[in-house]
């Protein structure tokens, strides 16, 4: 993020050397690091880290006329960051206080786009700001990067304009806009940076005004003198490059500069015509109402320009466009000219048009009562004559919201038109799932009722757009000329999700990428707040939680960006799934399940949505060992969608399932495996309602939770011949170096060793080894389970010290990722007391059963069988312990 621009002014002598500018040593740190360097270079010597307070230097990231940057790592947050040093303007005391006062004032800024200062301090008499740091680029070099259309280069400068307005509302002026001071990071957003030259405005003192802006006399205690030129001259407004007093209208100024530049690739004319405006050069094409927003924020006169940013991107932005207004209203004009024509000609019965009879076009032209057609020849009548049922009801229910939607604003008048846009972005997003579901049908994908539920399940309630929550959105309609491609990714987005038997997992990821991709390029917020949604539910199902943050983290971007409430709370949903599930992370679980609940902090959840999130906290208090308190959740959150009756049969069974999974590791399998049953029986059964409100597992990770219920309610020969078929389906849909395979082979690996046939137990423990070591890396939690099984394999083999080492490794890796009073970290505790016992090391065995066997009493149960074996082997190690050592 270096201050660095091809239009700054030359260095002159006294600017390039350091130890001749008054109040700025030499740089010391330069030289530490190259110091430093050197050593690494010539003899190997590391040498002492470069330090600054609580960071360690890295290297220099580069260096303007008012700081120099470096990439730092904070020691104490465990992250890397932009460490910048200002340079002072003056050498006195008040001049660093009053620099250190405007860095202060820095660190209270919070905008989504202005690079948030983490922390500020002095070093060696100069101030520094801690910065996030950005990967990504300048918006100089995003523009040259390839062709950029109008509309991109526009909406990527209104969102710097947003952040300067931020900027401006907490009382500071940057003072030195241009396109190499804001950046375009890899997530997407824009971001302002670069504030060697930021001050404070003193609205509050004498001759502020109501808009904020500070006269000279609220400049007094500004950091550099009123005839000092800072910033770089092709940017700036008259005033600063005159001496005189600035304020946020300078940098309103700046920015029309940057803007015209980006929009017509050079700057703007200083010259003027007689209207006052900046003449055109040769070739370049404005849009109207850009040229005459442009032009007013270039005024010479500071006072001729807009009040504030604000109104100069009120003034930018496109022109709203409404949705659902049928064409009736908008020739309301020519209707009523018509009619007082004709009743000068004759007095007719009067006629009365309905503005909304249009409202269910959409819905109608996406589905009709002969759109199942094509499935008779696959599934059975009875469950056709059931989705016939149940999607007429889902239209109905899309076609009443549409109509009270547009009845509202132009029948009641009750609403204003902007909720025409909100609640039609709402229902639009339904309806891409209808959509999808129609070409699936159509193309002949549907084959079994299986495919078919998960199509149905992914549909949401349409009559939920009706909600406060939508109404307090700031979407806006997809502009027209757009509305078709937004339309179609949609769809797309949900066949990714759902395509499981016609698409490997990698190919499906690959997809979702590539939409993510147009999403950004279109740069409509919801879309891309729901194709970064739909990736990274895909990350999280690989298992790849990295890679599903980042994409839940542009997911909740987008939904914070239009106040998009749905979204956030389904991707903090989504969050709260990566820790639980894949990172096994309690307190970054707890916290993505508080920021969901935060969400209905504003709007009031209905109640599938309250259930999931007394869902997600039962999830949550699982892995943290909260047996009893998570039971209660789940059930809680039965009982909400049980009262909600069939239409939330969905998401009924996906609760019973986790509830049957955590009775399965309760030691009550049975229990859980008749959850299981009627979860299925909710799935494929009369009951069934569209309104999941998330894609449903696969039929692999379905059957694998059904298969591990059959071994532990003592089965294993079921268990076997599931999990073989699992095995099959897992590496169809997944690749055959998955990490789902490698769960699978876990579980066939638990299954075989039931059955006393070693062989096999080795076999898939090795399996299971080497795909996870491939797929996810020695250190992922689903290695815990693979150590066991490999554990087991060296036990039975009689190779004990083996057996050691891997129970050794699981202890470890689950002591990293779970409470030490949970059962999983009790029974690894077991596995290793056993082994140590047969391997004569008694003593190291007996404190570990001794941790352990209170943990697995109080969480399972006195007569589970897993406890009796542990109790019985601490007694016996206990007292051969107190005998002494064995021979």
């Amino acid at each position: 993020m270096p201050n660095v621009d091809s239009d700054d002014p030359p260095p002159t002598p006294a600017s390039t050397d350091a130890s001749q500018r008054p109040g700025l040593p030499l740089d010391s740190l330069a030289h530490r690091l190259l110091e430093a360097r050197l050593l690494r270079r010539l003899v190997g010597d590391e040498g002492q880290l470069v330090k600054v307070d609580r960071f360690v230097i890295e290297r220099e990231l580069g260096a303007g006329g008012m700081g120099t940057i470096y990439s730092a790592w904070d020691e104490q947050l465990q992250r890397r960051v932009a460490l910048k040093f200002l340079h002072q303007t003056g050498t006195d005391a008040a001049s660093e206080q009053r620099l250190f006062r405007e860095a202060q004032a820095l660190a209270q800024l919070s905008h989504p786009n202005v690079v948030p200062i983490f922390d500020v301090g002095r070093h060696e008499g100069r101030v520094w700001l801690a910065m996030e740091h950005i990967p990504g680029q300048t918006l100089r070099d995003w523009a040259k990067e390839r062709p950029r259309s109008q509309a991109e280069r526009l909406e990527a400068w209104m969102a710097a304009g947003r952040g300067l307005a931020g900027i401006h509302a907490a009382g500071l002026v940057h003072r030195d806009i241009k396109p190499a001071n804001v950046m375009l990071g890899e997530d997407g957003r824009v971001r302002i940076v670069d504030f060697g030259l930021v001050r404070i405005a003193n609205a509050s003192g004498p001759g502020s005004s109501e808009t904020g802006l500070s006269t000279a006399a609220g400049w007094a205690e500004g950091l550099t003198e009123p005839d000092r030129f800072v910033g770089t001259p092709a940017y700036a407004a008259p005033e600063q490059l005159t001496g005189e007093v600035i304020d946020a209208r300078s940098d309103q100024f700046s920015f029309c500069v940057s803007l015209w530049e980006a929009l017509c690739g050079r700057r703007p004319s200083r010259a003027r015509g007689p209207d006052g405006r900046p003449e055109r050069n040769e070739g370049e094409r404005l849009p109207a109402r850009i040229h005459r927003a442009l032009s007013r924020g270039l005024a010479l006169a500071p006072q001729d320009r807009f009040e504030d940013m604000h109104a100069l991107l009120a003034a930018l932005a496109p022109p709203r466009r409404r949705w659902l207004v049928p064409s009736v209203v908008g020739s309301g004009a020519a209707l009523l000219g018509l009619a007082i024509g004709m009743m000068a000609l004759r007095e007719p019965a009067a006629v009365v048009v309905d503005p909304c009879a249009q409202a269910g076009a959409k819905v109608d032209e996406t589905w009709t009562a002969q759109s199942l057609q094509p499935l008779r020849a696959t599934l059975s009548e009875p469950a056709i004559e059931r989705t016939q049922a149940l999607l007429d009801g889902w239209v109905e229910g899309w076609r009443h919201a549409a109509r009270e939607t547009c009845e509202d604003v132009h029948v009641r008048q009750q609403r204003s038109p902007e909720s025409l846009d909100r609640r039609g972005v709402c229902l639009d997003r339904r309806l891409a799932g209808l959509t999808a579901l129609r070409a699936a049908i159509d193309s002949g994908q549907l084959t079994k009722d299986e495919q078919l539920v998960a199509w149905l399940g992914e549909l949401e309630d349409p009559r939920d757009c009706l909600s406060e929550s939508v109404l307090g959105s700031n979407i806006e309609a997809v502009a027209p000329a757009h509305a078709d491609e937004v339309a179609q990714v949609r769809r797309d987005l949900v066949r990714v999700q759902l395509d499981r038997d016609r698409q490997s997992f990698a190919a499906r990821i690959a997809e979702a990428k590539q939409l993510l991709s147009r999403a950004r390029v279109l740069d409509w917020p919801p879309l891309r707040g729901e194709a970064a949604l739909a990736l990274g539910r895909l990350h999280t199902i690989a298992g790849d939680g990295a890679a599903a943050r980042l994409r839940l983290g542009e997911a909740l971007d987008a939904g914070d960006r239009v106040h998009d409430l749905e979204l956030q709370a389904h991707a903090w949903s989504a969050l709260n799934q990566v820790e639980r599930l894949v990172e096994l992370d309690v307190e970054r679980a707890r916290w993505a399940r508080e920021r969901h609940a935060a969400v209905f902090m504003v709007f009031e959840p209905s109640p599938r949505q309250r259930a999931q999130l007394v869902a997600d906290q039962g999830m949550t208090q699982e892995l943290a060992g909260e047996l009893e308190e998570a039971e209660s959740s789940l059930r809680e959150a039965l009982a909400l969608l049980e009262r909600e009756g069939p239409t939330a049969a969905w998401e009924q069974a996906t609760v019973l399932r986790n509830l049957g999974n955590l009775l399965v590791y309760s030691g009550r399998a049975t229990e859980g495996r008749g959850l299981f049953d009627r979860a299925r029986d909710l799935e494929l059964g009369a009951p069934l309602e569209p309104q999941a409100r998330r894609p449903a597992p696969s039929e692999a990770a379905r059957a694998l939770d059904e298969g591990i219920a059959m071994i532990a309610a003592g089965d294993p020969e079921a268990a076997v011949a599931q999990l073989q078929r699992t095995l099959t389906t897992a590496t169809q849909a997944h690749g055959p170096r998955s990490e789902l395979v490698a769960r699978v082979h876990v579980a066939l690996t638990a299954a075989y060793d039931y059955l006393g046939q070693t062989d096999m137990v080795r076999m898939h423990a090795e399996l299971a080894d080497s795909i996870s070591m491939e797929a996810l890396g020695p250190s992922h939690p689903l290695r815990v389970d693979v150590l066991s099984a490999v554990g087991v394999s060296a036990y039975h083999d009689g190779r004990t010290a083996d057996a050691v080492l891997a129970f050794e490794r699981a202890l470890q890796l689950v002591r990293r990722v779970k409470p030490a009073d949970s059962i999983a970290v009790a029974l690894a505790e077991h596995n290793l007391a056993d082994a140590l016992h047969r391997d004569g090391q008694d003593e190291h065995a007996e404190p570990l059963l001794g941790h352990a066997v209170p943990i697995l009493e109080r969480q399972l149960g006195s007569a589970d069988p897993r406890v009796t074996d542990a109790r019985a082997l601490h007694q016996r190690l206990r007292s051969t312990t107190a005998q002494g050592p064995r021979p």
